[in-house]
């Protein structure tokens, strides 16, 4: 909830005490933070960027980053994202420039979070912090302690602590003290201060506190276009909900669904479609029920699959980064021992080429011939393959026909099921077979007969919420699994969640637990 708003002022309000000399670049950065993002993403990227060309200070080309990097956020680019504020973070650092150190530590606490590697997120606002009460007494402090304890309410959130992230949010609320020319960065500040607490008294049951707050953060915004609103809406609807004033619900949820055309911000799709989901579980109409738990479903799937790239990304890069750092140690080490030993390895050289120069000749020749041998053997079996899948266009029509057929009778339930027994019922060989499902499904065939088996079962279980009550040994009998093992393994494969959660989940949807 709320985690792309967070990104478009997180760590960022300092930029409207800079200094006075960077007034002109600081006016621009002001422009695009508070209003061009939130109307037009791509005109921001390309006014970011042109900020970053005319930066002339360390101070400047971090907030250029700083802006960059809160842009891909909103563009749905997480791993662009954290690239950007990481070149901000490594300019902020060899400065000493302790306020966007604690501004650049808190966007990767947030960042991070949002992709569920919460003891990261953590210890980088434990940087955050540690390097703002380094600038006590300057006029940012205050503002940057208010973001990071709203962090902090939205780490305990991120662990269903909703009652410590009610204590942040309030410690925060204590700070919040603005004089009567507040500007819209302050009132922003305000409204979120009053939406978390929202937020966390609708998860504390306390409805009637939370209502209060949600509208009191929608009359701090007043007309400024902010990412907020849906958010606010969202809370409304559940607080309605809660009341069981379902003609509120639904008018508020009509009030959030405008901000999803078009939106990238699929955190947002999903709150709303969950509480559509219980909207119309509680209206007692099943299919508009049915109808948003399947988006709902789709949303988290592709989010999981999104977050898991991220995830791999990120890691990959800053492996990479290890190693080259690593390596270069090595290559340093391994310079230097060979300088030092350089004139023993010289002389044992020279001694020993002439005894072994007509040696290496016979071996280098003999390595040729095996290299050529190896190349004209690949070759063949190369063109010896082609010619097997030389299949006619006729033949891979009626095959992928009759195996479509064997799909709608549900062919993949069967436990004995295997490629061989597939080319026999197809009356062709395997690698016909093999070759179609690789070309037509995408997978493999023992790919190909997983996926469409733990497709069967998900399709089960939210056409008959009964099953969700079944032991799990038995969905995997149903779905043609040998054992329950196999079932959860291919299940957390293809999902990304063991069937245990899923289930958890659904029933969680359906509000059985």
């Amino acid at each position: 909830m709320l985690k792309r708003f967070f990104l478009y002022y997180f760590f960022c309000i300092t930029v409207h005490l800079a200094y006075a000399q960077e007034k002109s670049f600081n006016q621009r950065y002001v422009e695009v933070s508070v209003s061009l993002i939130a109307t037009d993403v791509q005109a921001a990227l390309q006014v970011s960027d042109s900020l970053l060309s005319v930066a002339k200070t360390d101070e400047q080309r971090a907030k250029a980053y700083m802006l960059s990097a809160n842009i891909y956020m909103n563009l749905g680019e997480q791993a662009l994202a954290i690239r950007q504020v990481m070149q901000a973070d490594e300019i902020v650092e060899a400065s000493l420039n302790s306020m966007w150190q604690a501004t650049t530590k808190g966007f990767l606490s947030t960042a991070f979070r949002q992709i569920g590697l919460i003891k990261a997120a953590e210890r980088y606002i434990n940087q955050a912090e540690e390097a703002n009460n380094r600038t006590t007494g300057k006029e940012t402090y205050t503002l940057t302690k208010i973001n990071i304890f709203h962090e902090r309410a939205m780490l305990s959130m991120a662990r269903s602590d909703y009652e410590t992230a009610k204590l942040h949010v309030l410690d925060a609320g204590r700070l919040i003290v603005f004089d009567h020319h507040e500007d819209k960065r302050s009132s922003l500040i305000k409204a979120t201060n009053h939406q978390l607490l929202g937020l966390c008294y609708l998860h504390l049951d306390s409805l009637k506190e939370a209502e209060e707050m949600y509208l009191s953060s929608l009359s701090e915004i007043g007309d400024v276009e902010s990412n907020l609103i849906p958010y606010i809406f969202r809370g409304l609807a559940e607080v309605s909900l809660g009341q069981d004033s379902l003609g509120k619900a639904r008018m508020y949820l009509e009030k959030a669904e405008p901000y999803l055309e078009g939106s990238k911000f699929k955190e947002l799709e999903e709150a709303v479609y969950r509480t559509y989901t219980k909207f119309y579980w509680k209206a007692g109409e099943i299919d508009g029920a049915m109808r948003y738990g399947n988006l709902l479903w789709e949303i988290r799937s592709e989010r999981e699959k999104e977050i898991r790239k991220v995830s791999d990304a990120l890691f990959e890069e800053m492996y990479n980064t290890k190693e080259s750092y690593r390596d270069k140690f090595k290559i340093t080490l391994i310079i230097g021992l060979c300088l030092a030993v350089s004139t023993i390895f010289l002389t044992l050289y020279l001694f020993f080429l002439s005894r072994t120069r007509s040696t290496h000749h016979i071996v280098a020749k003999q390595k040729d011939e095996s290299v050529t041998s190896e190349k004209t053997e690949f070759a063949k079996r190369d063109a010896s393959e082609l010619r097997e899948i030389n299949i006619s266009k006729e033949t891979e029509q009626r095959l992928l026909k009759d195996i479509g057929r064997y799909e709608e009778r549900l062919f993949f339930l069967d436990k004995d099921i295997s490629l061989g027994v597939m080319a026999r019922l197809l009356n062709t060989n395997q690698r016909y077979v093999s070759y179609i499902i690789k070309k037509h499904r995408g997978k493999d065939f023992y790919g190909y007969v997983q996926a469409y088996r733990i497709q069967f079962i998900i399709d089960r279980l939210k056409a008959d919420p009964a099953l969700l009550d079944y032991k799990l040994a038995h969905l995997a009998e149903m779905s043609g699994f040998t054992s329950l093992s196999q079932f959860s393994t291919a299940f957390k494969t293809e999902t990304g969640l063991p069937p245990s959660a899923f289930v958890h989940f659904r029933k969680k949807e359906l509000g059985r637990c």
